[in-house]
């Protein structure tokens, strides 16, 4: 079990050890995501004109 944790704990540092800011990181795909989110609503919307 021991084994699983460090490996667990090892992957989760991988982008801490790349020097990127994990929150910089995770609001970068949230933006992505909503700006998605977006651009299919203004397609349906464009769709039942």
């Amino acid at each position: 079990m021991s084994d699983e944790i460090s490996v667990t704990a090892s992957s989760s540092n991988v982008f801490a050890d790349l020097g990127i800011n994990n929150i910089d990181l995770l609001q970068k795909v949230c933006t992505v995501s909503v700006e998605t989110m977006k651009i299919i609503q203004a397609m349906k919307t464009a769709d039942k004109s």
